[in-house]
């Protein structure tokens, strides 16, 4: 059971984090998880053992908000700020929801020493279910096979590279304590989801023990509609070999120029553009200048929201240290090659961008710095720079995910930070005239990946009767600020948590998940049931094995917790777990 003293603490951890202004106060911190409590319909099932009729008098249709302000004369003034939507807007307004999780299939030796690192991300569809109402979204599998080739494709990579622990083993035992950890990682970027296309990008990262590690950047673009991978025919009107690798020629060489990556290979350039073309589907016409016989790969390439990506990796055309070599064609500055009918979307969206890489956003330059601790390996301050704004801020974290939101009104740079306890912060910086200003959310992406701007999951962590995952949708304004879409916040843990009732006792119990009319039922000693959702404050509501909703009251105030101002928490219920 967790003390008082450690109640502060983890209070003052859900503060923590990079900046220095406050969070939301109704918000806490998370732990990953990717299983989803309480997807039933809001209706009630199996109330046998109910003693009397139900009262109140909250609203029961399809509000969102049903109650808010009609709750039992027990309950009343303890709800969350509302989100104003109704439940058939939000079904309507449902968009594509994605989640990252990991294949591990890391070695470590039998002294815990670590051999092989080898993780490979995976990208899986999420039915978010409404903590208001208790409806899910509808599901969108359009783009499941898209998500099944792609997760094929890293888990083979995985599954090879799993193949050289033998290797490794041996390379350890001659290297002693020089032993570089064998190490391959492969992660996934969204870049791109809308009604049109749908880019993700992969890295590969290896390191077998050579003077450094490599990496290598593939993508995968699709037909949102239907869910087609797309080839370079249906984005170019012009799939001439001779005639793009001219133009791609023009623009690397223009950026070695300009000093944007130095170390080009210019001799037989030509022909090592022609020659990936070749291997990219899509593409057609003879290469008449290639006079070498190497094979080549295809070259990698997805569509952003704004043009063709075109990516060189290391060595492609150049040398190690010049790294990566982008260009990017749009519709405006390439008319007769680009078609303009699968660019230019709606302003709204998300997308991630990398520290120490320049931006061009409005016409102003956004770049991001961060100062790293050499002793432990965390970082100390963020420095972010638009036009002629500059900010350093107080950062403390293990690692940060940058993205950069377009709101339709404004852009917003979203930072994800690391924390201890595997907790997130979200740092939120307007990207506005005059001085830059951040602030700290006590709330995370954790495994979500945010896409849309108007529909964000966020997480946080609750210690409403135990220590879980919850998250809710939120609106993201152009002035950073975040807008609760949902009234409730929905539990969700890895592993859903099972409380069971250690004595009998009279509860209070729900007509249905979006209505407040209540009435008391003594349940048994032994009734199990799975925790709902809750408002981060003092109520939880749980769902019995029969489809009953119980709300439970909660003195958080100190520990252990008093439940429905009668019974100790640790005496009433089995099961329930804080963290710390």
């Amino acid at each position: 059971m967790i003390s008082a003293a450690l109640a502060a603490i983890m209070t003052a951890a859900l503060a923590a984090g990079c900046g220095s202004t406050a969070g939301n106060a109704d918000a806490g911190h998370s732990m990953p998880g990717n299983t989803i409590s309480g997807t039933e319909s809001s209706g009630l099932s199996g109330t046998e053992n109910q003693s009397a009729e139900f009262s109140g008098t909250g609203e029961t249709g399809d509000s969102g908000n049903a109650g808010a302000t009609a709750a039992s004369t027990e309950l009343s003034g303890t709800m969350a700020d509302s989100s104003g939507l109704s439940a058939e807007l939000k079904e309507q307004t449902a968009p594509l929801r994605l989640r990252r999780t990991t294949i591990d299939k890391s070695v470590y030796d039998t002294d815990n020493t670590q051999i092989m690192s080898n993780k490979a991300d995976q990208l899986e569809l999420v039915q978010y279910t409404d903590p208001d109402t208790g409806r899910q979204e509808k599901e969108n599998t359009v783009l499941q096979p898209a998500l099944d080739e792609i997760n094929a494709d890293l888990a083979e990579s995985c599954t090879d590279f799993a193949a050289k622990e033998q290797e490794a083993r041996g390379i350890r035992k001659d290297m002693g304590e020089n032993y570089v950890v064998y190490t391959n990682e492969d992660t996934l970027q969204v870049v791109r989801a809308d009604d049109k296309v749908f880019s993700v990008t992969r890295n590969d990262y290896t390191n077998t023990g050579g003077a450094h590690g490599f990496s290598a950047e593939t993508a995968y673009s699709y037909d949102a509609a239907s869910g087609k991978r797309l080839t370079l025919a249906d984005v170019l009107k012009n799939t001439d070999i001779q005639n793009l690798t001219g133009i791609l020629q023009t623009e690397v060489v223009r950026q070695a120029a300009d000093g944007q990556a130095d170390g080009l290979f210019t001799e037989g350039l030509e022909d090592t553009i022609a020659g990936m073309l070749k291997a990219t589907d899509g593409m057609t016409g003879d290469v008449k200048n290639t006079s070498s016989d190497v094979t080549y790969g295809p070259l990698t390439w997805y569509a952003g929201r704004d043009g063709i990506h075109f990516v060189f990796n290391q060595y492609d055309i150049g040398a190690y240290a010049a790294g990566r070599y982008l260009v990017t064609l749009t519709p405006a500055a390439y008319p007769d090659l680009v078609k303009g009918d699968w660019f230019g979307t709606a302003s709204a969206s998300i997308e991630p961008i990398d520290q120490f890489t320049e931006y061009q956003v409005d016409g102003k330059k956004l770049y991001i710095t961060v100062d790293w601790s050499g002793d432990t390996q965390t970082i100390q301050s963020l420095g972010v720079q638009y036009g002629d704004a500059s900010q350093t801020f107080d950062c403390y974290s293990y690692g940060n995910e940058y993205y950069l939101a377009d709101t339709g009104d404004g852009k917003v740079l979203l930072v994800n930070t690391r924390q201890d306890n595997d907790m997130e912060t979200l740092e939120v910086i307007p990207l506005t005239q005059g001085t830059l200003k951040m602030t700290t959310e006590d709330i995370g992406m954790y495994s979500n990946i945010p896409i849309d701007p108007d529909n964000l999951i966020l997480a946080g962590r609750t210690t409403v009767m135990s220590t879980m995952t919850v998250e809710r949708r939120y609106r993201l304004d152009a002035d950073g600020a975040l807008e609760p879409v949902d009234r409730w916040y929905l539990v969700r843990t890895e592993e859903p948590l099972t409380f069971t009732l250690k004595q009998d006792a009279e509860l209070v119990v729900l007509q249905s998940m979006d209505s407040d009319a209540t009435q008391r039922v003594t349940f048994p000693k032994g009734t199990t049931m799975t925790p709902l959702r809750t408002d981060n404050q003092k109520i939880l509501d749980c769902r019995t094995a029969d489809g009953q909703i119980i709300r439970f009251t909660v003195d958080t105030a100190d520990f252990p917790q008093i439940v429905n101002g009668t019974y100790k928490l640790e005496d009433l219920l089995d099961g329930t777990v804080f963290a710390g």
